[in-house]
């Protein structure tokens, strides 16, 4: 009861707060705004916080005489939030349309006690730009859409609820604003995983950011795994590219190149490239919708390469290759009779490319197994990659040594023929496979081309190094991604990560030996010096490097050691299970939790024990009635302290059926399992009815998720951070007939 009290205390307090006039603002007030959208933080999905925000973007839009349309997630499939999504629309002097998109809530984990900022600056952008142009009439209609439970229980619900209802008509683009502080450069996203926005929504944002005065960047390699089906998970402009519309999200990234400026000076320019990007749309928003391209970052701009560059060059290359195939008729049969003389070598080098990788796989995991912390490669994964390729290298030239003595080919220009022909058959898989792909094939092949047939030595060192320049940019740049899938698969997977690599590696250590042929021994009468040499400097590294993670560690006072505590609690059985898990080893841990001591010491990364339960925070009354052959249930859910969320599980021996929900809910195929979708931080009590057959027979399993909080809840050690999980579950039978 004195929960309730202070929860409703509190409402009082938000509304009094943040009910301002809001018909003062100047038309130039972004940090008035911040600051307004600060006081909302935490905006946790459908809390005080996000609440309180919607009001006042209902009474920002209502003071510029502008109607705002508001939906709820009633009619949501397969999951539900008691949030919002507010839309605010202008009329242009074209129907095309921009939509506008920010995200009302934040991530969970911006909960009280913790840093909370994340898309305050995004709010503060949408809702200048909406001022703006209720004073003035833009180039092409905007739509403004404020987004609930983007970050919440359901990723991405208030796009997909918009969707949900879009019925196509007019052109529309989406820029998505994802805006914390106003930090320079932003960053241009343009892609989700299997989808690309087009070419000209990307050049068109650079263009208008440009002229703004606003730097930016953009992730090419992400933009590339994105294309074929890579890139992480849960992309906010994901829902809008698999949906068909072209859509584009511009954040602020905090790193060693960012610098952050005043808010205004930044609102200004934003706004100017706004009015930049709007006024170059004048005639209509295009329909051309080109994936297939290269987009890079130039210190004066940018240099893009479409679809139809991508085709055109390769149709260049395969006739240049035949041109010149005709026309150097002795160079052509000389390598086609040298290659035909040494098929054999050709798989035998790949061989022994394979092996040597597989090797240093094998040497990594054990690396990984010595330091006790598998995850340590996603930590440090250019550093992994180094050793990896580098020691692969060492042990490829130390037994060239002695397999060159072997009847193996002592004619270079068999490899500077393999290298080529391998490479040529990369152009034309990546042009099957992806074509934006083949242009690091090309680079390669026409690298490799100039060669074979370059005289100097000195320019044939130039090209072999320039060969594979861009794919191993392109690879660091991945790896330097949070998408930990493409580095495990390069750095611990042993045949298909391998065999990948060994194809592309192959062709470029085949060119190496072509120049071992060329450069003599400083000491008369001797060969393969260069392979010694190369041999000598890569075991160096690859011992530095071997020293060097098996002693670095991520973790400080500064950055510290996440340890997850899990804290399930049955009250069906009466028990309490608690579990630990640490990245590495668990080590010495003091856990404090909920005035309860725990002394943990483990050379394990995880630690479980049980304990003695705690009472569940929910209160559940349940009343059926039947009537014919319809049974109702009616639930009244409470609870003893905030929830974050409150999960219902329907079980039942028999098939069952539900004959109406007022919330959404889901069957399993066999029709024995349920869930009643009840969504994040429901305002309690909740009451809510459902109902089965007369005869139906179900159990009802609830699972809660308190909030917690964590600064009453610790690890003693500076060089630790709780993250905890705390849920309660418990069961209701549910009896045959009336109660």
């Amino acid at each position: 009861m004195h929960n309730r009290y202070l929860r409703i205390v509190l409402s009082l307090t938000i509304s009094v707060l943040f009910s301002q006039s809001l018909s003062a603002l100047s038309p130039s007030s972004w940090e008035t705004i911040l600051a307004d959208i600060d006081a909302f933080a935490p905006r946790i999905e459908a809390a005080g916080g996000e609440r309180a925000l919607i009001e006042y973007i209902q009474d920002f839009a209502a003071a510029h005489s502008l109607e705002t349309q508001d939906y709820d997630f009633s009619g949501f499939r397969n999951g539900h939030s008691f949030s919002k999504v507010l839309s605010i629309e202008i009329s242009g002097d074209r129907e095309d349309t921009v939509w506008i998109a920010v995200a009302l809530d934040q991530p969970r984990d911006r909960a009280p006690g913790k840093e909370a900022g994340s898309g305050n600056l995004g709010v503060t952008a949408a809702l200048s730009l909406l001022q703006r142009y209720s004073e003035v009439t833009p180039e092409l209609s905007l739509r403004f859409l404020f987004l609930g439970s983007e970050h919440g229980s359901l990723q991405s619900g208030g796009s997909r609820m918009v969707l949900s209802q879009y019925l196509p008509g007019e052109p529309v683009a989406v820029l998505y604003l994802d805006l914390d502080e106003a930090r320079l450069p932003l960053h241009l996203h343009a892609g989700a995983r299997g989808s690309l926005a087009p070419l000209w929504l990307l050049e068109g944002t650079a263009d208008a950011l440009a002229k703004g005065g606003l730097t930016w960047g953009v992730p090419t390699a992400l933009l590339q795994l994105q294309r074929i089906g890579l890139g992480p998970h849960g992309s906010l402009i994901e829902p809008y590219l698999h949906a068909g519309i072209p859509a584009l999200k511009l954040s602020d990234t905090e790193s060693t190149y960012s610098n952050t400026i005043p808010v205004d000076r930044f609102g200004r320019r934003f706004e100017g490239a706004i009015d930049s990007f709007l006024s170059s749309h004048a005639e209509g928003l295009p329909s051309a919708w080109d994936r297939n391209y290269l987009f890079f970052r130039t210190q004066n701009g940018y240099f893009s390469m479409n679809e139809a560059f991508h085709v055109a060059t390769i149709f260049v290359v395969l006739a240049l290759t035949i041109l010149y195939g005709s026309v150097a008729r002795s160079r052509t049969r000389r390598y086609r009779s040298t290659i035909a003389r040494n098929l054999w070598n050709i798989p035998g080098f790949a061989a022994v490319c394979f092996a040597f990788l597989f090797i240093t796989t094998l040497i990594l995991r054990q690396l990984l197994h010595i330091r006790a912390f598998p995850e340590l490669w996603s930590y440090y994964p250019i550093p992994f990659f180094l050793l990896k390729i580098i020691g692969a290298i060492f042990l490829f030239t130390l037994t060239l040594q002695v397999v060159m003595r072997l009847p193996f080919s002592k004619n270079g220009s068999f490899y500077s023929a393999t290298a080529l022909l391998l490479l040529f058959a990369g152009v034309v898989v990546s042009a099957i496979v992806d074509v934006a792909i083949s242009y690091y094939f090309i680079w390669a092949f026409l690298c490799a081309f100039l060669f074979s047939v370059s005289r100097r030595r000195r320019y044939m060192f130039l090209l072999m190094v320039l060969a594979p320049t861009p794919l191993l940019l392109f690879t660091f740049e991945a790896l330097s991604l949070p998408e930990l899938r493409v580095a495990e698969t390069l750095l611990l997977s042993p045949v298909r990560g391998n065999l990948l690599q060994t194809l592309i590696v192959l062709p470029f250590l085949l060119m190496f030996v072509r120049m071992d042929f060329l450069i003599p021994h400083p000491s008369p009468g001797k060969r393969r010096w260069t392979l010694k040499l190369l041999s000598s400097l890569t075991g160096f590294s690859s011992g530095a490097l071997l020293i060097l993670l098996l002693g670095i560690t991520p973790f400080s006072e500064a950055s510290p050691r996440p340890v997850l505590v899990a804290d399930h609690n049955d009250i069906e059985t009466s028990s309490r299970t608690v579990t630990v898990r640490t990245p590495n080893r668990l080590g010495d841990v003091d856990l404090v939790l909920h005035e309860d001591r725990y002394e943990l010491s483990s050379l394990e990364r995880q630690e479980r024990f049980t304990t003695a339960h705690r009472d569940s925070p929910l209160d559940v009354q349940v009343t059926t009635n039947v009537f014919l052959d319809r049974k109702r249930v009616r639930l009244r859910i409470d609870a003893d302290r905030p929830l974050w969320s409150i999960r219902l599980r329907l079980l039942s021996e028999e098939p069952l059926f539900l004959l109406h929900s007022e919330l959404p809910t889901r069957l399993t195929d066999d029709r024995r399992r349920g869930e009643v979708f009840i969504g994040a931080n429901p305002e309690l009590p909740l009451t809510f009815e459902f109902t089965v057959p007369a005869d139906a027979e179900l159990a009802l399993e609830f699972i809660s998720v308190p909030f917690t909080e964590t600064p009453a809840s610790y690890i003693v050690s500076p060089g630790d951070r709780l993250l905890l999980s705390e849920q309660f579950r418990e069961l209701v039978i549910l009896q045959n007939g009336p109660r």
